[in-house]
């Protein structure tokens, strides 16, 4: 019994004894290098995953409404784009199917009067809506993740989304078709 009470009180002893020389240690000048291999947490919470889902119609023509803004009178020669965009937190996104949004999309609606010939020509209407939307979209999400968890993106991260959202958009409006969708996935 003697050796095992011997070796349980070595062991207690080796114990605090490597607390002491870490304590020691994160506490004297080499604790800036005993940093490195144990980090502290960033000053910042994580800002949970999220992603933008989006979607851009285009019609190559104008609508010219009444004056009460409800009926088509008229058709001119032009471009009309709608783009609409939601940022959906990954918590609130299922395995399949829509994702469950927290708020309206922020749509935004842009306009090319004139002959579309090539890809400018449609950038004229294109550019507009998505930045307007896109903008729109993830300010309201960043302020709503504000105000609910007192963390929101920061300026470089808020740039980061918002020039992948208005360049997905436009390039997406470029394309031929009539309508498209677009997700970008972020995990900051």
């Amino acid at each position: 019994d003697a050796e095992v009470d011997g070796g349980r009180t070595n062991a207690a002893r080796t114990t605090v004894a490597l607390a002491l020389t870490l304590a020691l240690t994160l506490a004297t000048p080499h604790a800036a290098r005993a940093r490195e291999f144990f980090p502290q947490s960033p000053p910042d919470d994580p800002i949970e995953p999220f992603s933008v889902f989006g979607t851009v119609e285009k019609a190559f023509s104008v609508a010219v409404l009444d004056e009460s803004g409800s009926k088509i009178v008229a058709r001119k020669r032009g471009m009309s784009v709608k783009s609409c965009v939601n940022v959906v937190p990954a918590s609130r996104q299922g395995p399949r199917g829509p994702p469950e949004a927290l708020r309206p999309s922020a749509c935004a609606e842009a306009e090319a009067l004139g002959e579309i010939r090539e890809q400018r020509d449609m950038l004229k209407a294109c550019a507009p809506a998505c930045k307007a939307s896109c903008s729109r979209a993830i300010a309201e999400y960043d302020e709503g993740q504000r105000k609910t968890t007192g963390f929101g993106l920061d300026a470089k991260a808020k740039e980061r989304v918002l020039k992948a959202c208005v360049v997905t958009c436009g390039k997406d409006c470029e394309k031929a078709g009539k309508s498209y969708d677009y997700i970008i996935p972020f995990r900051f």
